[in-house]
């Protein structure tokens, strides 16, 4: 499934329009290809004339009005109605049966803070407690870029692959790090993680602190500086929405506006940080789906303020199966997903109980 049909689609879940950059090249390609790939063409009758009746639609319109005419609504259980169907809707429905058919493989991963806590609350080794992440079948951890070499070697002989460098560099300042960029690019590179996430400024830097406009303009420029030069060497660079209520990134309109303005940078969805501002993560999800490089798995029993407490993936308030599954089914993310379980009591638990719900969401 072309990546750019299955993002509309996935758009219209909440019915939230996407940039008409996300649907390069035209609806009409990416339908007609879909078509031309399906083993029921019949079903859709003449193939010119369902191209005509979609360029109908088209009249007057960008290209994000006609994706939002292309297909009906959701139902809230995940079905499509069948009333007052036509050509084009028939067709939306059939790419997402065949998108549906099978669930594609998910890599999951953790911080590995959490395989510290693990070693120290259950008085075992790291490496002890690295070979029983993975054996929990979790295949990826997300380091700091100050990581050791001998940690990296512990998780790595465990069967963990390096899935993520996460660095806080201080871009609000008045010198851009190139040192400290060229390192964390050539760890990340050198182990074969595929992203880096950069928290650029963890505070003062949002839309809503007009004070620091400046100091905005400085931290969305460097981070876009960075991405560039991380492409370079084949890594993206990310950000993600950061739930310091004075981040850059802390809610919907703030990450939106990052993104626009750094367009070589990628977006990192965790799923319970926009949960703090009120945000709903189902709408952030698919208005990014074109930038997301990499998700953290994270659940609060609460949302708003106070921050609400974080508790296993799948046990709190959010729509869990559908954060895991709409990336992976409707425009095929393949990249990884970390579990985020920072301040558990029972590591060991929070994982299992996290792992648990995962696996279901195959069955």
């Amino acid at each position: 499934m072309n990546c750019a049909l299955t993002v509309l689609l996935a758009s219209l879940l909440i019915n939230s329009p996407l940039s008409d950059s996300m649907l390069e090249p035209s609806v009409l390609n990416e339908v007609h290809h879909a078509l031309a790939r399906s083993e029921n063409k019949s079903m859709f009758g003449d193939l010119d004339k369902f191209k005509q009746q979609v360029k109908s639609l088209s009249a007057g319109s960008s290209l994000t009005d006609i994706a939002l005419k292309l297909v009906s609504t959701q139902k809230s259980d995940g079905r499509w109605y069948d009333a007052n169907t036509n050509d084009v809707t028939c067709a939306a429905r059939f790419v997402l049966k065949h998108v549906s058919q099978t669930f594609p493989k998910i890599r999951y991963s953790v911080f590995s803070d959490h395989i510290h806590s693990i070693s120290e609350q259950r008085g075992i080794s790291l490496a002890e407690a690295a070979k029983y992440v993975r054996s929990l079948g979790i295949e990826g951890v997300e380091v700091w870029s100050q990581v050791r070499r001998r940690e990296l070697k512990i998780y790595t002989d465990a069967g963990l692959k390096i899935a993520c460098v996460v660095w806080f560099p201080k871009f609000d300042l008045d010198e851009y790090d190139a040192l400290g960029a060229a390192k964390t690019i050539k760890l990340a590179k050198d182990n074969g993680a595929i992203s880096i996430l950069v928290v650029p400024a963890e505070e003062k830097c949002s839309l809503e602190n007009k004070a620091f406009a400046e100091t905005r303009k400085r931290v969305i420029e460097r981070t876009e500086r960075f991405a560039k030069e991380a492409a370079k060497e084949g890594v993206f660079v990310c950000v993600e929405d950061y739930d310091n209520s004075t981040s850059p990134t802390h809610n919907i309109a703030n990450t939106e506006d990052f993104l626009r303005k750094a367009p070589s940078v990628g977006f990192v969805f965790d799923t319970g940080n926009f949960m703090p501002s009120g945000d709903d993560a189902r709408e952030a999800m698919l208005k990014f789906a074109g930038r997301i490089r990499h998700i953290h798995l994270k659940d609060r029993d609460k949302v708003g303020k106070p921050m609400g407490k974080c508790v296993p993936f799948g046990y709190g308030v959010l729509p869990a199966a559908e954060l895991v599954k709409t990336p992976a089914m409707l425009w095929g993310y393949d990249m990884w997903y970390t579990l985020e379980h920072f301040g558990a009591e029972d590591m060991v638990k929070s994982l299992t109980d996290t792992m648990k719900f995962l696996k279901a969401l195959k069955k």
